[in-house]
């Protein structure tokens, strides 16, 4: 398809020329339309109009709108990406003593574009023009790769770059990516200001632009004094001056001052360099010259305060080295930096509980520590104990034996290898103490009394283990027992003392009772001798017997049968302890049953339903009884143990007290008293005969004494 160019007006009677000459002569939006012949043509007109460029690969056109020469237009560089891997041509127009300043990627100048591939344009003698086609296979400068960007400048001016692009059956790509604006040089320094501010030794970068060459003035302090954008290294104040010149043959300048001032001084001193997190770094600013300031604490943390207080948490197992630098800047800015290194160790952290903070004597605690960061323990309990252990729990037991609380502090503390340690502390109070105790004596084979000897306790229960119970705050608590059986029964008596804190001790005793007896009775068999004459009681003896010792043959057994002298008195007594009923007896005066004290085999009779004395005169069957129930005397408490009290209706003349032998323990004249009281604490346990000789006679009666 053949190519072509069209021209389109915007003002009347505009006039076009083809490389000189007059083609014709258009009115606004009338278009000219020429078919190409030649490689290039020179077109003029007379009037602002547009030009457009119809090209293409077979069947498959496009256009571009043609940039104008007329006019200071063009780039010094242009990017680009080829877009396919077909047909792929530049078109450039470059300014006339340029032709060689072309680099393509970084290659060049004039290597890969070389002046020689250019011509002048017909009708002009400041543009050249020249058609480059390129390898999509291959890298520069053989080829353009698809879909790579692509830079293009030239050094020395400006140019104007086309691109077309495609194939004859896959469409074609075509247009012009320089600047058709017109333009000029004009020199600036990068920010616009006129004057900088610098510190003595910082470097500055001056930054030109607008043209394609540069010259700075004077060149003293710059790294390169012919570039667009040089380093300088001012030592005191000065002032450059750029020229810049490029584009078109166009020439300008501009200039800087600048101000160089002297730097501060960074200084300041640390309370110290190491420590155990939490540390509490503090900050003094000693800096000279600055007025404003930035402390970096290495961890990220920026503070802008002259003096600085920080704390630093250290939750690892290392420590941690952090860099604390500070910068000072001065009015013009000028900087200065100081720097320290600050060590901080692991945290020794740690949590103290316990399962109870009070209770009673004695009082078990168990405490418990979470810790991080420490190798080292060391635990006191307050009370002297202390310990060294390890272990994350440990249980210690409080103790108070006095009756008021006592509060024991107890202080754990936990260190590592670095030296850091932690402590906390609990207050652990121990109630007053409470004590449950007894003892207990037995007044009757079932009636106890029971001592409290509890200490600290303000209520009582006791518990008899028979289903009774009391809550007598009484020293001494007397509790009378059941056993209707044939066996021992042992009861578990039970005490249970509590203080006013809500203390609670007890204790258990076993307590022995036998079967119940039957009633009894204590009955005194007394025998008047004085009516046998040529007895003698140094050289006879007198016995008893009858049913209740189941006619025993007198003086077979001498402990149940003899009987004893009452001093001073033809009076011989024996006591016995029978169960109420009728029994028959007669007395003997030697063993045998052939010195009874008649032949007959009559015997004598008692009734016994209490307590009862037999006064029998020998030989004669008429006896007075006189029994208990009248009271006449009393014996308490009968078993007893120390102090046994007597007690008659009648004036006690005086006492004797004997034993089943006859031995005279106790004798006492001129009682004359209805009271008395005997002293047995020296004296043995086991059963003793008291007669009491009033003025009409004896009475006797046995005690028994258990220790």
């Amino acid at each position: 398809m053949p190519e072509f160019f069209f021209v389109l007006a915007t003002e009347p009677n505009t006039l076009v020329e083809i490389d000189g000459v007059l083609e014709a002569v258009l009115q606004p939006g009338e278009q000219f339309r020429w078919q190409f012949t030649n490689q290039t043509y020179f077109i003029e007109t007379s009037n602002p109009s547009y030009v457009y460029h119809v090209a293409g690969f077979g069947c498959e056109m496009a256009g571009a709108v043609l940039p104008p020469i007329d006019a200071c237009t063009g780039s010094a560089r242009v990017s680009f990406t080829r877009s396919k891997g077909e047909s792929f041509f530049l078109n450039i127009l470059v300014r006339a003593g340029a032709e060689d300043g072309f680099t393509v990627a970084g290659q060049g100048p004039n290597t890969v574009i070389q002046a020689s591939d250019f011509e002048v344009i017909p009708g002009t003698t400041d543009w050249l023009a020249a058609e480059f086609e390129f390898s999509a296979n291959a890298p520069v400068p053989a080829g353009i790769p698809v879909g790579e960007a692509t830079l293009i400048e030239n050094t020395k001016n400006v140019f104007h770059l086309g691109v077309i692009n495609g194939g004859p059956t896959s469409g074609t790509m075509y247009g012009y990516f320089s600047d058709f604006n017109s333009i000029g040089v004009q020199a600036s320094i990068s920010g616009g200001d006129t004057i900088f501010q610098s510190c003595s030794g910082d470097p500055i970068q001056l930054i030109a632009s607008g043209g394609t060459s540069y010259v700075w003035h004077p060149v003293d302090f710059l790294s390169d004094p012919t570039i667009r954008n040089p380093i300088a290294l001012p030592q005191e104040s000065i002032k450059y001056t750029v020229t810049v010149s490029g584009a078109c043959n166009m020439v300008d300048s501009a200039s800087v001052f600048i101000e160089v001032g002297e730097p501060p001084i960074a200084d300041f001193s640390v309370n110290a360099t190491e420590g155990c997190s939490p540390f509490v770094l503090e900050l003094t600013n000693n800096s000279i010259g600055a007025s404003t300031f930035q402390w970096h604490m290495g961890n990220g943390t920026i503070l802008e305060d002259t003096d600085v207080s920080y704390v630093y948490i250290n939750q690892t197992t290392e420590p941690v080295v952090y860099e604390v630098s500070l910068i000072s800047t001065s009015d013009i800015s000028c900087v200065d930096t100081a720097k320290v290194h600050i060590t901080v160790f692991p945290e020794v952290y740690t949590e103290l509980s316990a399962d109870t903070l009070f209770g009673c004597n004695p009082l078990d605690v168990t405490f418990q520590h979470q810790t991080t960061g420490a190798n080292e323990y060391h635990w006191d309990f307050g009370d002297g104990t202390i310990s060294n252990s390890a272990q994350s729990e440990i249980t210690h037991s409080f103790v108070n034996n006095t009756s008021e609380t006592i509060t024991y502090t107890v202080s754990f503390s936990a260190s590592s290898e670095y030296g850091c340690s932690v402590s906390e502390t609990l207050n652990i109070q121990v109630l007053p103490d409470v004590v449950a105790d007894f003892t207990f004596e037995y007044l009757t084979s079932n009636t106890v009394i029971f001592f409290n000897q509890s200490q600290g306790g303000t209520t009582f229960l006791w518990d008899f283990g028979d289903g009774n119970t009391s809550a007598s705050a009484e020293n001494e608590v007397i509790h009378a027992f059941e056993n209707p059986t044939n066996e021992d029964i042992t009861y578990t008596v039970s005490l249970i003392t509590e203080n006013n804190f809500g203390c609670i001790d007890n204790i258990d005793k076993d307590v022995l009772i036998f079967p119940e007896e039957p009633e009894t009775f204590e009955v005194v068999f007394n025998l008047d001798m004085s009516g046998l004459n040529g007895f003698n009681g140094d050289e006879h003896n007198l016995y008893i017997t009858g049913s209740m010792l189941d006619w025993v043959t007198p003086g077979f057994d001498p402990d149940n049968q003899l009987m004893i002298n009452i001093t001073d008195s033809e009076i011989w007594t024996i006591s016995m302890v029978l169960e109420p009923g009728e029994y028959e007896y007669k007395y003997f005066r030697e063993t045998g049953s052939q010195s009874g004290e008649w032949e007959s085999i009559e015997n004598r009779i008692v009734l016994v339903d209490g307590e009862t004395v037999i006064n029998d005169i020998w030989q004669q069957q008429t006896n007075i009884p006189y029994t208990g129930k009248s009271n006449k005397v009393i014996i308490y408490p009968n078993p007893g143990r120390d102090i046994v009290k007597l007690e008659s209706s009648n004036l006690i003349q005086s006492i004797s007290l004997y034993t089943l032998t006859g031995k005279t323990m106790i004798h006492k004249q001129e009682v004359m008293s209805h009271n008395f009281e005997l002293d047995f604490r020296r004296f043995e346990s086991g059963l003793y005969v008291i007669c009491f000789f009033f003025d009409f006679g004896v009475e006797a009666q046995m005690l028994t004494i258990i220790k």
